[in-house]
Formats: C-alpha cells, structure tokens, sequence
C-alpha cells in the first residue's frame, strides 16, 4: 500500500511542478531537420523562433514541403511559393522541377507526355497545366490529393 502511495505522490509531485508558476521552457533547441516553433521566455519577453529547418535534396526532389508562411525553410529557393496559407494543408511548392532525367528545368504549368502516359498529375484547380486535354477533369479539389486525370 506503501508502494502505491509513493507512486501517486511522485506523480503529483511532477504534475504540480509541470502545471506551477515557473514556465519550463528548454536550452536546447530541437534538431535543426525538426518542425517546431519554439517559444523562449526572457523575463517579460518571449521570442518565438522557427526551426523549421534547413531545405533539403529531398524537399527539391520532391518539388513541395509542408509548413505555413512561419515555416519557410531556410534555404528554399526563390520561386518557392506557399499554398493554401493558414490550413493544414499549407505548403511551399516549387514553380520550377528538375527534370528527373536530365536535371533541367521544366516549368510546372507545361502538360508533359509523361503526363499523358500516366494519364494524371497532382494538382489543384489554380494548377492546372497549360495544354491539358479538354476531357481532363479535377478529382478531389481542395485536398493534399487533388489531382487532374484523364476520362478516358
């Protein structure tokens, strides 16, 4: 019974130093690839700082990562646009690729034949490339999936 009585007064213990008067606020900032906004108090003074993070190879790749107007990465390039500011699906998005095969650049707004053979590209409707076929419709408008396909 003993036992059990130590555990609940440890636990209370930790609680009400969490939940007191004294924020706890840590000296370490996360690791530079993490997400987080971190709020440092100094006195009266709290400074929020992103730590986002650095741009990656695979955020290039990719052409797109998530995070709102506060969480530009350092590094993006310029051209990099943001998304569908305040939502959950806010992302930076690149408005040039590579092109996988020959590391050129391509303007995003161009309707590919690889576009054509997979008969599909991510997209919403403010995305919608320049020389897409008529029969192309939008599927899911709105969402992390939106996507033009092909009806036939």
């Amino acid at each position: 019974m003993n036992t059990i009585l130590s555990f609940f007064a440890s636990i209370v213990a930790l609680f009400s130093g969490l939940l007191g008067n004294t924020p706890i606020v840590s000296n370490t900032p996360p690791a530079p690839t993490s997400t987080a906004i971190v709020a440092t108090t100094t006195g009266q003074n709290t400074e929020v700082t992103n730590t986002a993070g650095q741009f990656t190879a695979e955020d290039k790749a990719r052409g797109w990562y998530y995070g709102d107007k506060d969480q530009k990465k350092q590094g993006t390039p310029v051209g990099w646009v943001l998304k569908d500011a305040g939502t959950k699906s806010a992302r930076w998005v690149a408005t040039v690729m590579p092109d996988q095969n020959t590391g050129s650049n391509t303007a995003m707004n161009q309707f590919t034949a690889e576009d054509q053979a997979k008969g599909w590209y991510y997209g919403d409707k403010d995305q919608k490339k320049q020389g897409t076929p008529a029969n192309w419709i939008l599927k899911d408008a709105g969402t992390r999936s939106a996507r033009w396909v092909s009806t036939k």
